[in-house]
């Protein structure tokens, strides 16, 4: 007999990638409309895209997810039966300054903002995402790098994100 590792909620692992659920769960609760999102995540007709991975800068916007790794909550030794894990997921954002001489674009700020609100409403008595316990914030940062050229008209902004869950050894 062997144990596995299952999702207390759902007694089999998650059935998507967590940069997936979090992307998928970002782009049903989005709600600006500045800039706003199409019918799909990859919606032809918008200049907003959702996508997981790395930014591809097809779009003026983008919203990327990526998983960065997982830990344990507390002290924790392997060997276990129940483990209490958070799963950080990246949401990256950037955008294409138009026009470039403004000072200021609002958009960049709008979305952290969603993103922040989105995640900071997570339902946790009726789970949203099933075995998925909470969301939580774990800081945000700017993203200036490249040529000074690029970097004058593409802005990035990193919202550190955690999933917190619950898996629970099952003898199969």
């Amino acid at each position: 007999m062997t144990d596995v590792f299952v999702v207390s909620e759902l007694g089999t692992v998650f059935p998507d990638p967590f940069e997936k659920m979090m992307l998928d769960y970002l782009f049903t609760k989005w709600s600006i409309s500045d800039p706003a999102k199409g019918s799909t995540q990859k919606d032809a007709a918008v200049n907003l895209r959702f996508k997981t991975g790395f930014p591809d800068f097809h779009k003026s916007y983008e919203v990327n997810t990526l998983e960065i790794r997982t830990d344990p909550v507390g002290d924790m030794e392997l060997g276990q039966k129940h483990y209490s894990l958070l799963t950080y997921v990246d949401v990256n954002l950037r955008m294409k300054r138009l026009p470039r001489d403004l000072a200021v674009n609002p958009q960049m700020k709008a979305m952290k903002d969603e993103v922040l609100r989105i995640a900071g409403n997570y339902k946790t008595t009726v789970q949203d995402i099933v075995g998925i316990k909470n969301i939580l914030w774990r800081g945000d940062e700017g993203v200036y790098t490249g040529p000074a050229n690029f970097a004058t008209s593409n802005w990035g902004w990193v919202v550190h994100l955690a999933f917190w869950y619950e898996m629970d050894a099952r003898t199969i």
